[in-house]
C-alpha cells in the first residue's frame, strides 16, 4: 500500500507541469499609427548617382541608414503576456521575387520593370538581412511588453544583367512587417486588430511600414553625333573568280560625349525622429569603364565574325564586316566594355570609340549597286 501512495503523488507533481493553452488578444494603444506610408527620402541634387549599365553582379547604389517605423510594445497592448518571438519580413508588390545575394548576404526585391531593386536590413537585437515571409528575419525571444522596435536599413541595388530602362524609379506596394509568434506552439491569437499582412501561421502582426518611391538617378547614356563612314567604290570584277577578297578596312571611329559622371554607393544617414536624411557620404566608387552595343539596322549574317546585310535594293551577294580597332569582331546586340579609368566624379568625358568597316562577300549571286547600312550605337557608363 506504501508503494501505491508513493506511485500517486509522483503522478500527480507530474501533472503540475502539463503546459496550458493560453489565448492571447491585443488592442491598439491610444495615438499609435501601426501602418506608416515610407516615401524614400531622395534628392536628385544632393543624392545624385549615375549607375552602372550592365553590372555582372548585384551593385549597392544607395543606403538609408535606418528608420524606425515604431515598437511593437508601444503600439499594441495584449493580454496575458507570454513569450514570443520577434519576426520581420517584406510582403513585395507582384512580379517582385526576392533572391538572396551571396556576396552581400541581402535578399534583394526587384522593383518590377526598372532594372533595380531593393534589400532590407533589420537593425534591433539580432541584426540581418530580411527576406519574404518564408524567409523571415527572427530578431530576438521575448514577451509581448518586452520592446520591439522596427529598425530597418534599406538599399537600393542595380540588378545584374539588367539594361537601365531609365533613370526614374517609380514604385510603391512594398510592405515590410513586424510581427510576433508565441514561442509555445499551444499559444494562439484571440481578438487583434488588423496592422497589416499576416502571412506566417500563428503569427499577429504588430507594425506595418508601405515602401514607396520616386527617385531619379543621374543618366549614364552616352551621346554622339551621326555618323556617315564613306566606304568607296569597290569594283567586285576584281576579286578573282569568286570576288569573295574583301575590301580594304575603312575607319568608321566615332566620338562619345556622356553625360557628368556620379559615381553611386552613397549612404544617407536617416534622423530616426522623422525618417528624413540629415546628411550623405561621398559615393564610394566612381564610375568606370563604357558598355558600348552595336544594334543593326538589317539582319545579321554571322555574328561571330561581325557581319551585317546591306540595305536592301542596292547590291547584292556582300555584307559589311565591323571590328573594333580592327582587331576583334563586333558582336551586335551585346555590351561588350571599353576599359577606361576611373572617372572624376562630376566630370563630362568624351571617348573616342576605335571602329572599323569593309565590305565582305556573302552568299548568292553578285549584283552591283549601292551598298550601304546603318548602325545604332548604345553606349553608357559601368
Amino acid at each position: 500500500m506504501r508503494n501505491l501512495k508513493y506511485l500517486l503523488l509522483f503522478i500527480c507533481l507530474c501533472c503540475n507541469f502539463l503546459a496550458s493553452a493560453t489565448t492571447v488578444s491585443c488592442t491598439n494603444q491610444a495615438g499609435v499609427t501601426p501602418i506608416v506610408n515610407q516615401l524614400l527620402p531622395y534628392s536628385s541634387s544632393l543624392d545624385s548617382l549615375t549607375a552602372p549599365g550592365n553590372p555582372s553582379q548585384y551593385v549597392a547604389l544607395y543606403t538609408w541608414s535606418g528608420f524606425e517605423w515604431g515598437w511593437a510594445s508601444r503600439t499594441v497592448m495584449c493580454s496575458p503576456d507570454i513569450s514570443v518571438n520577434y519576426l520581420q519580413y517584406v510582403v513585395p508588390p507582384a512580379g517582385s521575387v526576392p533572391v538572396k545575394d551571396t556576396v552581400s548576404g541581402n535578399w534583394i526585391f526587384p522593383i518590377p520593370g526598372t532594372g533595380f531593386g531593393l534589400s532590407f536590413y533589420n537593425l534591433d537585437q539580432s541584426n540581418g538581412p530580411m527576406g519574404n515571409f518564408q524567409n523571415p528575419k527572427k530578431s530576438y525571444t521575448g514577451t509581448t511588453t518586452s520592446g520591439g522596435r522596427f529598425y530597418i536599413r534599406v538599399m537600393l541595388w542595380k540588378l545584374p544583367g539588367a539594361e537601365n530602362p531609365g533613370n526614374v524609379i517609380n514604385f510603391d506596394g512594398f510592405q515590410v512587417v513586424n510581427a510576433i509568434q508565441p514561442v509555445s506552439g499551444a499559444d494562439s491569437w484571440g481578438n487583434v486588430p488588423n496592422n497589416g499582412p499576416s502571412l506566417i501561421s500563428n503569427t499577429f502582426t504588430t507594425n506595418t511600414a508601405v515602401i514607396s518611391g520616386n527617385i531619379t538617378l543621374s543618366t549614364g547614356t552616352c551621346d554622339f553625333d551621326n555618323k556617315n563612314v564613306p566606304m568607296g567604290s569597290y569594283d567586285v570584277s576584281s576579286q578573282g573568280a569568286n570576288r569573295g577578297a574583301p575590301s580594304p578596312w575603312k575607319d568608321a571611329s566615332f566620338t562619345l560625349k556622356c553625360p557628368p559622371a556620379m559615381g553611386y554607393g552613397r549612404t544617407g544617414s536617416v534622423n530616426s525622429s522623422n525618417n528624413t536624411v540629415s546628411s550623405r557620404s561621398a559615393v564610394t566608387t566612381k564610375n568606370r569603364n563604357l558598355n558600348i552595343t552595336v544594334v543593326p539596322r538589317t539582319e545579321i549574317i554571322d555574328n561571330t565574325k561581325g557581319i551585317m546585310a546591306l540595305n536592301s535594293g542596292g547590291a547584292e551577294g556582300y555584307g559589311i564586316q565591323l571590328f573594333w580597332n580592327p582587331v576583334k569582331p563586333v558582336i551586335f546586340n551585346t555590351p561588350i566594355e571599353q576599359a577606361t579609368n576611373a572617372f572624376t566624379v562630376g566630370s563630362t568625358n568624351n571617348i573616342i570609340v576605335y571602329m572599323s568597316a569593309r565590305y565582305i562577300r556573302t552568299e548568292g549571286d553578285v549584283q552591283t549597286g549601292p551598298a550601304n547600312a546603318v548602325v545604332e550605337i548604345i553606349a553608357n557608363y559601368n
